[in-house]
């Protein structure tokens, strides 16, 4: 199994390669960690320009060298590289190039209007790569650690429990829950019972 953790050391990015550290992998499993710099356009070759991007360079092995230390004893083995262009397609192409059978990422959380008018790089890669692609939101826990819905108060008494909806996460009585659901043998027209 070939994963690709793209990074750009956010702390999205970060949950990504926490969370793809307690993933289980089979112990073959190869990772490339990759991040993408975007140089500044220039048109004369100067001192400044050239500076600027080398330090962009050298910024973008830091981050790939910080996420190889968050994925523990996997990044160790994890194949470092740093490529320069725009992040969503850059990212597209090296998973398909590597012939990456899973890609790792964070999500960034752009919200509504930012998201639609700038894109996110999660969304594209989502879309556009030729393998699996998990998004990673939030911070990182341990899998299998969901949280947990609260108990009842233990002054319920067994009757409403009784008339509470089976696995309804609402915790309304069925005449009162606001999600619709269908069971074998009812039809969309039938009445709840």
């Amino acid at each position: 199994m070939r994963v690709l953790l793209a990074t750009d050391g956010s702390k999205d990015a970060q949950a990504a390669a926490a969370y793809l550290r307690e993933f289980p992998l089979p112990g073959t499993a190869k990772i490339l960690v990759l991040t993408v710099v975007t140089p500044a356009p220039s048109p004369l070759d100067i001192p400044p320009v050239r500076e600027f991007n080398d330090a962009l360079l050298a910024d973008g092995r830091r981050i790939v060298d910080e996420a190889r230390l968050l994925l523990g004893t996997r990044g160790t083995a994890a194949e470092p590289r740093v490529v320069q262009d725009g992040p969503k397609e850059q990212i597209v192409r090296v998973a398909e190039e590597w012939q990456a059978d899973l890609v790792v990422v964070g999500a960034s959380g752009l919200g509504g209007v930012r998201g639609f008018l700038l894109g996110s790089v999660s969304q594209t890669v989502a879309h556009h790569a030729h393998c699996a692609v998990l998004v990673v939101k939030g911070r990182a826990r341990r899998l299998g650690t969901a949280p947990t819905a609260r108990r009842r108060r233990s002054g319920s008494s067994s009757r409403s429990r009784s008339r509470r909806r089976p696995g309804c996460a609402c915790s309304a009585s069925w005449s009162r829950c606001p999600i619709p659901v269908l069971r074998p043998g009812w039809s969309a027209g039938s009445s709840r019972p």
